[in-house]
């Protein structure tokens, strides 16, 4: 192939991507408080999701700008037992070690409902309750996530510490009222799954995406693209963050797995 036929085919290649505006791209941020208790009065909101096809990542980290050196690295922990029974009933049990920030962890119910909280939960500040969704389905959410001391994740995992010092004790309460009856101490720890985390803006979006890529202990990588907005305006919010990836002649995946499922179903060998 001589060098004009290179030159001529680097331009028809990057297109698309020299004609998209550009995008602001940072370490990922901590995640949105809940923006205030769990009731009527909360204004909804929806979080939008969508996956990469595993074939174009490489040709999406360099068109969305997301370098490793802008990256926040974060080490993700899920807690089940070795038949997923927790995740099978609906509950997700989350320790994330993140570098250069709080370290957390979760209790998400889903599919779940703010009204189907139990009364003393409902009210929490920390309690947040939204929709999941993907451009095929949506489902709704709870979870309420805590900050952690650093180093008590690794302290956990290595069986220095019990697991319920993970877990404050509303979040124990949320386990045990909406959980299947399993307790904490049949649980194992999954993980890691090393990520790297970023948050985009650019003047085509009406608010920040997050950019969140996991290796996968099978040595695949899923790579998603989220954003949250009212959920009033998630119809055109997923127009919007469908659009932002047709500018940069990107593909999503024929099935959009979430990629907390892919990770759990990795991780026990399914």
């Amino acid at each position: 192939m001589t060098a004009a036929t290179w030159v001529r085919l680097l331009v028809v290649t990057c297109a698309a991507c020299s004609a998209a505006p550009s995008i602001d791209v940072s370490p990922g941020e901590p995640d949105d408080a809940a923006g205030g208790k769990t009731d009527e009065t909360s204004k909804a909101k929806a979080e939008l999701k969508v996956t990469i096809d595993p074939l174009y990542i490489r040709r999406a980290r360099y068109r969305l700008g997301i370098l490793n050196a802008q990256s926040e690295m974060r080490d993700i922990w899920f807690f089940d037992t070795p038949w997923l029974e927790l995740y099978d009933a609906g509950v997700i049990l989350r320790a994330r070690e993140v570098d250069g920030n709080d370290d957390d962890s979760t209790v998400k119910l889903r599919p779940f409902t703010a009204p189907e909280l139990d009364s003393e939960l409902r009210g929490l500040d920390d309690m947040k309750c939204e929709i999941d969704r993907d451009p095929d389905h949506e489902t709704s959410a709870c979870s309420l996530k805590i900050d952690q001391e650093e180093g008590l994740i690794g302290d956990v995992v290595a069986g220095e510490r019990q697991l319920r010092t993970l877990f404050s004790s509303d979040q124990e309460y949320m386990l045990a009222v909406h959980g299947p009856g399993i307790s904490l101490t049949e649980l194992l720890a999954l993980g890691p799954i090393p990520a790297r985390v970023w948050t985009l803006r650019s003047d085509e979006l009406s608010e920040k995406v997050t950019a969140e890529l996991w290796y996968m202990p099978d040595g695949t990588q899923v790579l998603e693209l989220s954003m949250k907005v009212d959920v009033a305006d998630a119809d055109d919010g997923m127009e919007e963050l469908l659009d932002f990836i047709d500018a940069r002649d990107l593909a999503l995946s024929d099935e959009q797995e979430s990629k907390t499922e892919r990770a759990l179903t990795s991780l026990v060998g399914y």
